[in-house]
């Protein structure tokens, strides 16, 4: 292959670095409104009247829409992947009868500007009531984030080789730990935004999306919205930056071209950054418990992982990010018997999904501080204990 070891020169950069990249935020169309959305201040609450006379009143502000106003699309987004052992929940396009995570989408203003529709915005009156809510996935408490779901347990699974009880029976050495892993959530240069148009002449929705999947925002605007999918068209133009960030379909994705169809008018909304720190789903938080056995040369012999994930109010993404952790968690390294367990909870803070690596620097950050540990309690070098537990060659 001629491209191995060529110096390759980048053709979008040109561009790009003159400033004639085209954002969402850069199209601009007749008639347009301007969407804000108005995002809950409580992490659990439940959502009484939504009194939105003062900001209909406003001066340029055409409509307001809640959770009441969508019809046949207030049903909740597809989940994918599916799992059996998976108990799976997703946003609605705006919070129902109740609100699940501070900053879950509760009603939409749109104006003929941005200025207008965030002055409208701050004259809708919620009546919230606030509930007891779960902040910690080890300590979940008696708050249920979804009334049907016990225990508030998204999911319970194990992935295992080998027998790891006998093996840490029979083990010269043994020890444990625990370690946590905070929060993270991707922050691109450009924040998400969409802008949709319908053309009532040619039947045709058109979306302009700032996403890492935009087929998978045309399968979910034709699934909730009731088109056909040759009468929708989803157009990703430069993106900002995704990491995973845009890597689901978020409740704006569909009801940014919802309000299309609704007003008969282009429809666009772009976030800033303190929307999208509050909004934008997030990873990492794990808690483990890790037990392993191993000789006094630093040999891993067995390996028990058990954790706590936490999954945020919903599971756009299912299982992904806590099934990648566990099925990479032996990295590089040669476990003749391991055991991973995970419990993925409900917690009333934003989704998890998939981010930068998606659950694997979870496991490297686990395995690295085995090997870690494995140095101290037998005082080898800690290189030389990796190199003694590495896959070898002849083994892959």
């Amino acid at each position: 292959m001629k491209f191995i070891g060529d110096r390759l020169l980048r053709k979008e950069d040109p561009r790009l670095v003159q400033g004639r990249g085209r954002y969402v935020a850069d199209i601009a169309l007749p008639g347009m409104l301007h969407a804000t959305i108005l995002r809950s201040p409580h992490a659990h609450a439940r959502i009484g009247v939504i009194d939105a006379e003062r900001a209909l009143k406003a001066p340029g502000v055409a409509g307001v829409v809640t959770f009441a106003d969508l019809g046949e699309a207030a049903r909740p987004l597809p989940v994918v992947p599916p799992h059996p052992m998976l108990r799976a929940t997703n946003f609605c396009l705006l919070a129902g009868d109740r609100a699940r995570f501070v900053g879950e989408a509760v009603a939409v203003v749109l104006a003929d500007t941005r200025y207008a529709a965030e002055d409208a915005r701050a004259l809708v009156d919620v009546a919230y009531e606030p509930l007891p809510s779960v902040q910690e996935p080890t300590a979940p408490g008696s708050a249920l984030v979804h009334d049907d779901i016990a225990g508030n347990l998204a999911g319970r699974l194990t992935l295992s080789r080998g027998d790891v009880t006998t093996a840490l029976a029979a083990a010269p050495r043994r020890a444990s730990l625990r370690l946590t892993i905070g929060r993270a959530g991707g922050q691109p240069m450009e924040t998400r935004g969409l802008i949709a148009e319908y053309n009532a002449m040619a039947g045709l929705l058109t979306v302009w999306a700032s996403s890492q999947v935009p087929h998978q925002v045309r399968q979910f605007v034709c699934d909730l919205l009731g088109l056909p999918p040759h009468r929708v068209r989803v157009v990703a133009p430069d993106v900002g930056g995704g990491f995973g960030a845009k890597l689901i379909v978020y409740p704006e994705d569909v009801l940014i071209p919802f309000l299309a169809l609704r007003f008969g008018r282009p429809v666009r909304w772009v976030e800033d950054r303190l929307e999208h720190m509050l909004a934008a789903t997030q990873e990492r938080t794990q808690v483990h418990t890790v037990s392993v056995g191993f000789d006094d040369e630093g040999r891993l012999l067995a390996l028990r992982d058990q954790f706590v994930h936490d999954t945020g109010a919903y599971t756009p993404r299912g299982l992904v990010v806590p099934l990648l952790s566990a099925s990479m968690l032996a990295g590089p390294y040669r476990v003749p018997n391991v055991e991973v367990s995970f419990d993925s909870v409900y917690t009333h803070r934003v989704p998890v999904t998939p981010y930068r690596g998606a659950g694997q620097p979870q496991a490297v950050f686990v395995i690295e501080r085995v090997m870690d540990l494995i140095a101290r309690e037998t005082g080898r070098d800690r290189a030389a204990v990796r190199f003694a537990n590495l896959v070898q060659p002849a083994e892959m």
